[in-house]
């Protein structure tokens, strides 16, 4: 969810002057970069800046078969309640992302999907992983939390940033007036 103070918005109207930079231009490739860093950094101060947030949940979805495919699956990861208290609590129950691959009704075969938590496979040819979970529950205590799913359908992919499910959370949304 987000609300009407979660907003970034550039603005230019040319007054001050200075030398047009568009895509033919030396200077675009720095600007870009420039404002790319700039905008992943103010998104996830956003993320972090959530209501009892703790972590923050990095989702990217490789191989898909289509952008809005990609788009899809990973929104149904960063926005399930379920893979947000697994990361809050550290809690590898990392069952709960190839149950959002599945119901984002994708046509990938669940015999091709890999998923890795925190860079760690847990999930590959319909086989859990051998991860130790003393591991991956360390891994899962820091600030960021990375997930990633291939589902080996196209070459298409979607990177998205969400916060964890804490209950200060539930708590200020649900005590405030």
């Amino acid at each position: 969810e987000m609300s009407t103070n979660d907003s970034v918005l550039l603005l230019a109207n040319g007054l001050a002057g200075n030398t047009l930079i568009n895509s033919e231009n030396a200077e675009f490739k720095k600007f870009t970069a420039a404002l790319k860093s700039v905008c992943l950094s103010l998104a996830k101060m956003i993320v972090r800046d959530g209501e009892g947030a703790t972590k923050v949940i990095r989702v990217e979805v490789r191989g898909a078969a289509s952008k809005k495919e990609a788009k899809n699956v990973a929104l149904k990861i960063a926005n399930s309640p379920l893979v947000k208290t697994m990361i809050a609590g550290a809690n590898p129950n990392w069952g709960r992302i190839p149950a959002c691959v599945g119901a984002s009704l994708i046509s990938s075969s669940p015999r091709k999907l890999e998923v890795s938590l925190q860079g760690k496979c847990v999930y590959k040819k319909e086989q859990p992983q051998k991860v130790n979970r003393d591991v991956l529950i360390g891994l899962m205590k820091k600030d960021e939390v990375d997930i990633t799913v291939d589902i080996k359908n196209g070459n298409f992919s979607h990177l998205m940033w969400a916060s964890d499910l804490t209950a200060a959370y539930v708590k200020i949304n649900t005590e405030y007036n």
